[in-house]
């Protein structure tokens, strides 16, 4: 994983690049490479605590700047608690 990757917890829906048959030429397939990969998983966290926040009605009563750097210290915590977590292949 790379150190931006380690950072922000990868892709939240990661997929592999795809590969397509060419409509006019159904004997050439080309190979899709995204090069966009959408959200990472450090920014979904960080909007499930805000959903989460929002529909406990715990926002009311702090200003915006601090919701957003409260819902970025918690999606932090969290990538840092599962690097802590063994991974599939580990044996618990």
């Amino acid at each position: 994983m790379s150190d931006a990757a380690e950072k922000n917890g990868g892709p939240a829906f990661p997929h592999p690049d795809c590969t397509f048959v060419n409509p006019y030429d159904p004997g050439m397939r080309e190979v899709m490479v995204q090069e966009h990969r959408g959200m990472s998983l450090r920014d979904w966290f960080a909007g499930q605590v805000m959903v989460g926040l929002s529909r406990s009605g715990v926002e009311a009563n702090y200003d915006e700047a601090h919701i957003a750097a409260t819902c970025w210290r918690l999606a932090d915590a969290m990538l840092a608690e599962r690097a802590q977590q063994p991974t599939a292949d580990e044996p618990t």
